[in-house]
């Protein structure tokens, strides 16, 4: 019998402040749980960025994962690879050279998981 996996299809959206870097930030994995991302995807609806760059952050650490040098404007963007986070782990999605108001999206799904039912395959 297959073990139990939890789906999960999240979006969020920011408005950029200014002319500068803004990020995106999906909440931290809570205790006891791991998240498998196995699709994601992004775009900025408004202006063309220099860079965007797929993170995951822990305390005191950025782990780069992908990046797309100048993304053309409006198009959605897929990543390649599926991404794990662990407890404490939050998954942030980084715009360089954004203009104040750009409208910025990112879109995650996969699953979690309980700690000690995770197969890494």
């Amino acid at each position: 019998m297959g073990q139990k996996k939890y789906p999960f299809r999240e979006y969020d959206e920011k408005i950029s402040a200014a002319a500068a870097t803004d990020e995106l930030v999906f909440p931290p994995i809570k205790p006891g749980w791991v998240r498998s991302v196995r699709r994601y995807s992004l775009k900025n609806s408004t202006t063309t960025v220099a860079k965007v760059e797929i993170l995951v952050r822990k305390i005191g650490y950025d782990h780069p994962v992908e990046e797309e040098t100048a993304p053309v404007l409006g198009q959605l963007y897929f990543g390649v690879d599926e991404i794990f986070l662990t407890e404490g782990e939050t998954l942030v999605f980084k715009w360089t050279g954004c203009a104040a108001a750009d409208v910025l999206n990112a879109y995650i799904s996969g699953y979690d998981k309980h700690v000690g039912e995770m197969e890494v395959n």
